[in-house]
């Protein structure tokens, strides 16, 4: 006869095994058009100096999970704690710095200062982390009436921008924006760097069968990080919202998921 703690055990062991869905990833998007990010390997010790698990312990308090392209939770992700530069080294994130000939390079991130205020607490980990390998992460607060039109029309940014990201059907979608011509954050034509990972998604677009398609979008995970053409510090869970306008007054919903509105809201009988 099995016992509770054995019964428990069991259940525990299989939601460890389980693959949470968090679909929105909190996207950081590279320029590398001038600055130290056009170096590889200023990017590369970038990433390596991230411990994403202690993001998402610490600054998300659980409530996310390591992630890349596509995000943690999407049938087509990749395990982004076996990618390249995803595991914390900052040794060697010294070494690629002093390669680079940048052993303290200054590099600026804008994030959204007046929404989505429940990531703001990874930006700020992150900026701590970064220093220990000598890396100065300037945190630009940036209203969204002033990043949005970088999604909207492709406009450029300095260094770093954090937009987060939603769910798409396709998984080899996530890097088309950053990768193919007229992509919002796409300042990677011309570049070597991303040349192999641009081939990787056309023939992932392209690809003949399910199969092939899977194989082809992991390629191209492996291909982004190694390259670190985006950095992405964790995911979170995606939120959906039904309620009744004739029931539930003054509310308005709000896209990046905050409930700050309620206290303004009133329900009627």
């Amino acid at each position: 006869m099995t016992s509770i703690a054995e019964t428990t055990k069991t259940m525990q062991a299989k939601m460890d095994q389980s693959i949470a869905a968090f679909r929105q990833n909190l996207a950081i998007y590279v320029n590398p058009e001038a600055g130290p990010l056009a170096d590889v390997n200023v990017r590369r010790a970038f990433s390596l100096a991230l411990d994403r698990q202690a993001l998402v312990d610490t600054a998300m308090l659980g409530n996310a999970g390591v992630s890349f392209v596509p995000p943690a939770g999407d049938p087509g992700a990749t395990d982004a704690t076996k990618l390249p530069y995803h595991q914390r080294d900052v040794d060697e994130a010294k070494r690629l710095l002093e390669e680079a000939g940048q052993p303290n390079p200054e590099i600026t991130l804008s994030y959204m200062g007046d929404v989505a205020q429940a990531h703001h607490p990874v930006y700020e980990m992150m900026q701590q982390q970064l220093a220990e390998a000598g890396i100065t992460l300037n945190l630009k607060s940036t209203p969204l009436a002033e990043i949005a039109p970088i999604f909207t029309t492709g406009e450029s940014w300095t260094d770093l921008v954090a937009i987060p990201g939603s769910p798409r059907a396709s998984a080899a979608f996530y890097l088309e924006p950053v990768l193919l011509e007229g992509g919002v954050y796409n300042h990677w034509d011309g570049n070597p760097d991303a040349d192999k990972a641009r081939e990787l998604l056309k023939a992932a677009k392209s690809a003949a069968s399910p199969e092939e398609y899977t194989d082809l979008v992991a390629q191209l995970a492996t291909e982004a990080a190694d390259q670190a053409l985006e950095f992405v510090p964790a995911a979170v869970p995606v939120y959906f919202e039904v309620w009744d306008a004739n029931k539930l007054h003054d509310y308005e919903n709000d896209a990046f998921y905050s409930r700050s509105a309620l206290d303004r809201a009133w329900l009627s009988q």
